[in-house]
């Protein structure tokens, strides 16, 4: 009946469905020629003929479940209809997926050659609708490999190494980042967008490789102005980084810059909402661990550019890089501890004058903002105020070496946004409880503790705009407690060094 033209589309569906539902039981469909032979007409039927994508839809699951015993027939088959220097029908693609996805060790003798065809009709490939077709069935044949490359002794085949199907993923992914990518509508860059991270899972393993990814940075930084789904894209890039760090392969330097702006302008924008949605949270924990990397890979360069970032004095920037900074420190990572004085350099500079230069919003394409805006309050939130290790106090040179003492941090605390003051005054503590900051000589416990202590009264104005939750770091409802119990912490740190 599936190769009578008197039967409806609707019947067709009917027993396409019915033989699968027999198969997964395991009974046998005969004969099984003819059948493969319907089900490929249905596959590669065009707009023309009006065949219901139903229709289509039911001969691909159907086939994919014959595939699991009669693999070699149906395989043979789709092999045929694979042309190369040809655009691919969408239904075919998305069977070899389905098929490589449930038969990893009999697809995987069949994986070189597919991807080598699909090399070649790749940049045919036009619509969108074929587009996410092959990236679907990329991502699935991507998770056969896995699959086989931690199980390969299970295979009958001759060994396939993960540089072996590096090579032939590796064109495909320069014609998804490069060609795809940048000017493809929303839904085919969302499916690109999915199937890059299980792609770099096989190729960042080649150092030869990584080259030409970080290459790729910048597209995919482009993409955060332009995608919906910023968490795929931030996942990526930790994904890249993770590689460069196990590698010891660094990304190149000139990176550190527009990385840290367009992580930092996704704060700022995403958290113009509250509450904020669970992705955006997960966002926000990536871009955190992203920084950790980049302290790790660059740790000057990172430092740097926080500090010339603070030094621009854009508050809901300045506020997010300084709770940014304090997670940084509070890790406390190998590669952070011979530059400390780098990092006390952040702090001074959020501590500077107001006469330093000042950049307006736009520059980092942000909206209008006053002080005390969500983004900063959001991530303040999640950066925790306890800190490990030794207390100590603060350097002498840390004073002596800059018009800056405690009065100075006084005018500080009186001229700042209360959300940059208690950024700053985490960042200190976490500097204190770090060891970062050496002991003080000659400076009074009960001088610095009270300077400290004054400076309270500068917090316990609320800011503008309604008061939002600090996760405990405030109490009766007011943003002033949570930079009392900053300073109570720092000053505690004090107390408890001796001097």
């Amino acid at each position: 009946m599936l190769q009578q033209d008197e039967a409806s589309a609707w019947q067709k569906v009917a027993i396409y469905r019915s033989l699968q539902a027999m198969m997964e039981h395991g009974l046998e469909v005969e004969p099984a020629g003819q059948f493969i032979l319907a089900a490929s007409k249905h596959l590669r039927a065009s707009p023309d003929q009006e065949v219901p994508r139903e229709l289509q839809a039911a001969a691909s699951s159907t086939l994919a479940t014959f595939a699991c015993h009669h693999f070699h027939p149906i395989m043979m088959e789709l092999q045929h209809q694979l042309k190369p220097f040809a655009p691919p029908d969408e239904f075919t693609l998305l069977t070899l997926g389905k098929i490589a996805a449930n038969n990893v060790y009999s697809c995987v003798p069949f994986l070189g050659i597919t991807l080598t065809t699909l090399q070649t009709a790749m940049r045919r490939i036009e619509d969108g609708r074929r587009r996410r077709a092959l990236c679907t069935a990329l991502e699935q044949m991507c998770g056969a490999i896995r699959i086989y490359l931690r199980t390969w002794e299970r295979s009958s085949y001759p060994r396939i190494s993960v540089q072996q199907f590096s090579a032939y993923l590796l064109p495909l992914y320069s014609c998804m980042t490069r060609t795809w990518l940048p000017g493809c509508d929303a839904q085919v860059q969302l499916a690109v967008l999915k199937t890059l991270s299980p792609i770099l899972r096989l190729l960042l393993p080649r150092t030869d490789f990584q080259a030409q990814i970080y290459n790729d940075i910048s597209l995919l930084l482009a993409q955060y102005d332009s995608s919906t789904e910023t968490f795929l894209v931030t996942k990526i890039l930790g994904q890249i980084l993770e590689a460069s760090l196990v590698n010891n392969n660094p990304i190149p330097r000139e990176h550190v810059g527009p990385l840290t702006c367009a992580l930092v302008r996704q704060i700022c924008i995403r958290g113009q909402k509250w509450p904020p949605h669970p992705q955006c949270e997960e966002n926000f924990k990536e871009i955190a661990h992203i920084f950790l990397r980049l302290a790790r890979l660059h740790p000057s360069g990172l430092m740097g550019v926080f500090q010339g970032k603070v030094e621009e004095r854009q508050e809901d920037v300045c506020a997010v890089l300084l709770a940014l900074f304090s997670e940084i420190v509070g890790a406390q990572l190998p590669e952070l501890w011979s530059r400390r004085q780098l990092c006390v350099r952040v702090v001074k500079a959020a501590l500077g004058d107001d006469s330093t230069r000042v950049r307006r919003r736009r520059d980092w394409g942000l909206p209008a903002a006053g002080p005390g805006t969500q983004s900063s309050r959001l991530l303040l939130s999640r950066v925790p105020w306890v800190g490990q290790g030794p207390q100590t106090l603060l350097s002498a040179s840390w004073y002596t070496s800059a018009p800056l003492g405690w009065h100075g941090t006084l005018s500080f605390l009186a001229r700042s946004g209360s959300q940059v003051r208690l950024a700053t005054l985490r960042a200190i503590g976490r500097l204190l409880r770090t060891s970062y900051l050496e002991r003080i000589e000659g400076w009074p416990l009960n001088y610095v503790s009270l300077q400290m202590a004054v400076s309270a009264h500068q917090l316990v104005r609320a800011p503008r705009g309604p008061a939002l939750p600090l996760s405990g770091l405030e109490t009766s409802g007011q943003w002033g407690w949570g930079g009392l119990g900053a300073i109570s912490g720092a000053c505690s740190s004090f107390r408890r060094t001796p001097h």
